[in-house]
């Protein structure tokens, strides 16, 4: 499958659980300089299937780390379930809503780290 996001932001605002591996809220929160503790109570939440810890969502809907230009607080740390979109991870309906799927002008599998 062609893709290359095109930072639409529209996979950070799907309703659902953005799930943490094992060791990502540690690394989360070495990075933003908190103790782990602090950023596990402020930025995740239990699922309900009490499996894994999930990024909060702002009331909107939308993760806790996008950011009001599409892009994301944390992209060079973000979890796996973001780093896998869409190739090994995706949602239902994706293909309607993700951008980097429907621009004629995409050429790669994978995605461009540009905007740092």
């Amino acid at each position: 499958m062609a893709w290359k996001c095109q930072r639409c932001g529209n996979c950070c605002r799907v309703e659902g659980y953005v799930r943490l591996r094992p060791g990502e809220a540690d690394l989360l929160a070495e990075a933003m300089e908190l103790p782990a503790g602090e950023f596990i109570d402020k930025y995740t939440h239990l699922t309900a299937d009490r499996q894994c810890l999930s990024l909060t969502e702002k009331q909107d809907g939308s993760c806790i780390f996008l950011l009001k230009n599409n892009t994301c607080e944390i992209n060079d740390l973000k979890p796996a379930q973001c780093r896998n979109f869409p190739h090994k991870w995706h949602f239902s309906g994706y293909e309607e809503l993700c951008r980097g799927l429907s621009d004629p002008g995409h050429s790669t599998g994978e995605e461009e780290n540009s905007e740092e």
